[in-house]
Order: structure tokens, then sequence, then C-alpha cells
């Protein structure tokens, strides 16, 4: 199956299937690609099936570079948001307040926390607990941000257990969302990247074949004719390497089916305006991807 709806006692999110590694796949099969791009526009030019190749291709690279590799999560979405909360609140096992940035002023360097600066000599007993009960698949990039802040700020002795989790944003009820929600949000509500695929597959056809794309397989409607999305989108799971057996895309098919209107709704946030000048022109991620196209 796809994707597999989480119990209610879950970490939350959908779960995924473990993705295989990326480098035991081997090169992406261009060849294979552009002849059934062929076969599906006989009579559109050569340089539409080449925009077809290249943004089906994005797709699978991008699949096979972001897709989930089983659960970063080992204790639940709810007991590391509390640790995120005492992370916030300071409370952690040195009882430091995390910080948003750092910066050296003259020879003295200074910490910006949630009440005030710190001169970051005056900060007590330093640990690897300074991250209190937030598991490494979170303590780990801040970690690393932490770092990056003292660098940029020109510490010379770098300290990556310095506690670090800078506001990002504001959320509707002005309450603060810092990095480390970010990254718990990620975690637990991963992205859909096979819809991500699909909507790659459809844009192909229709932006880059500039055909109309038909949204139902030969299995489940037999008098129907073309099923152009259907057998793109099955070459390009398997060329991105989604651990889905082969024989469920044909013994399966309203799954499949699901999946391809998810990429149409995929590939409409994709042609959403992203970006509007002072001017009003408006820009989409695809536009911005595929500026050729």
């Amino acid at each position: 199956m796809l994707n597999k709806e989480p119990r209610k006692d879950g970490r939350g999110g959908r779960r995924k299937r473990r993705f295989q590694k990326p480098q035991s796949l081997g090169e992406i099969d261009r060849k294979v690609l552009a002849t059934l791009l062929e076969k599906l526009g006989p009579r559109e030019t050569s340089s539409q099936r080449e925009s077809a190749l290249k943004i089906v291709v994005k797709g699978i690279e991008i699949y096979r570079e972001c897709a989930p590799r089983g659960s970063a999560l080992t204790g639940t979405v709810q007991k590391n948001r509390r640790a995120l909360e005492k992370l916030k609140k300071g409370k952690t096992e040195t009882g430091q307040l995390p910080f948003n940035s750092f910066a050296r002023v003259g020879k003295t360097l200074y910490g910006a926390a949630s009440n005030g600066l710190y001169r970051i000599e005056d900060v007590p007993g330093r640990s690897a607990e300074s991250y209190g009960d937030l598991e490494s698949a979170i303590a780990g990039p801040l970690r690393t941000l932490a770092v990056i802040q003292q660098l940029a700020a020109g510490f010379r002795n770098v300290d990556p257990n310095i506690p670090f989790n800078g506001i990002v944003n504001v959320g509707t009820n002005g309450e603060q969302i810092t990095t480390g929600d970010v990254l718990l949000n990620d975690l637990a509500k991963p992205q859909d990247r096979e819809a991500e695929l699909a909507g790659y597959c459809y844009l192909a056809l229709a932006r880059g074949l500039e055909k109309r794309v038909v949204l139902t397989q030969p299995k489940h409607h037999p008098k129907r004719s073309g099923f152009n999305y259907w057998q793109l989108l099955r070459l390009a799971l398997i060329q991105a390497g989604v651990p889905l057996p082969n024989e469920e895309l044909h013994s399966n098919p309203v799954r499949l089916e699901r999946l391809m209107k998810a990429g149409e709704e995929s590939a409409a946030r994709m042609l959403a305006p992203a970006i509007t000048h002072a001017d009003g022109r408006t820009f989409s991620d695809f536009e911005m991807t595929f500026s050729e196209t």
C-alpha cells in the first residue's frame, strides 16, 4: 500500500514504507522514459518531449533525495512536544534559556534569549543535556544550527551544546513558532512524496507534452483509451524506487487512481502563484523551477 494511516495512539502523520537506499537504484533510465514519452506524444515536437522528460526526471530525483527512509522518532510526538515546550521556557537540565541568535560585541560574546541578552561566558554548566528530553532527530539539527550561528557571530571556541531554538514565525494566535517546532512538525506529518512525484508526472504531460491528462487506468476502466498518466506514473514509480510491489499497481487500481488524483492536486499547488512582484506579475514554483518550459 502507498500510505498507512496511524493508530490513534501512534506518532501522528502518515507512516511510510521504508524507502530503499537511493544509491542502490542506479542511474535514472532516461532512455526508457524518453521512449515512453515518444509513445505518449508521437505528434508532439522533440522540444516538447524533452521538456516533459526534464520534468519527470526532476520529480524522480526529488523523490530519491527526500523520500522518508523509516521513522526518525523513536518516541511519541507528544513526548517531544512537551520536551520542546520545556526548552522554550529554559527548563533544560542545565537551566539554560535557549538562544535565538548569537553575536560578538567587541571581544564579548552574547546570546539573545526570549528574556534578554546573556554574556556567553556567564552561562553555567554547558553539557550534552542542554536539549533535555528532545530526541536526536530534533536535538541534532538544533546543535548544528547552534554551531552555524556561533561561527557566523565569530566565535573562536564553538560549543554545539549551547541550546539554540530560533524563532522563525508567529502563529495565528500569536504564539512563537521556533526552529524546533518546524522540525517536529515535519517529522510528525511528513510531506506526501508519492503525491509530489505524481504531480511532476501530471505536469510532464500537461505542461511538457501539452496533452490532456487521462486520470484513469486500463484495468479499472477497460473501455477508455489513452491512459497516458497511468503509464508515465507507473514507470516513474519504478524509476524512483518507490517501495511498492509491482503487482499491486495492477491488482489495486483504486489505490493508484487515488494517487493520480493526489498528483493532480499537487500539480495545482505547484502552478499556484508563489511570488508576486510589485508590478503584479506572479510566478509559480513550477515556473521558477522550469523557466524554459
